[in-house]
């Protein structure tokens, strides 16, 4: 985890570093409720903000469970 945090810190400093391809980023830290498309455009309502608009979207919800359910009763099925 140590060096993937490394990584995404920086590829996250590359990003919002100025540069000429017109990229940008704007970091917000709140909660989205929801994700609606219309007209070639996402709206994300925010918990304690004013809705954004952007033109793309990353879902990161963390963790799942696995999809592989153990035994550990040391039993042999």
């Amino acid at each position: 985890r140590y060096f993937y945090g490394l990584y995404l810190q920086d590829i996250l400093h590359s990003i919002l570093t100025p540069s000429s391809s017109g990229c940008q980023v704007e970091l917000i830290q709140d909660q989205a409720l929801s994700l609606h498309e219309f007209d070639n455009n996402l709206f994300i309502p925010l918990q304690n903000g004013a809705p954004i608009k952007a033109d793309k979207a990353v879902l990161a919800h963390g963790h799942l469970l696995p999809k592989i359910h153990f035994n550990f009763d040391n039993s042999i099925p």
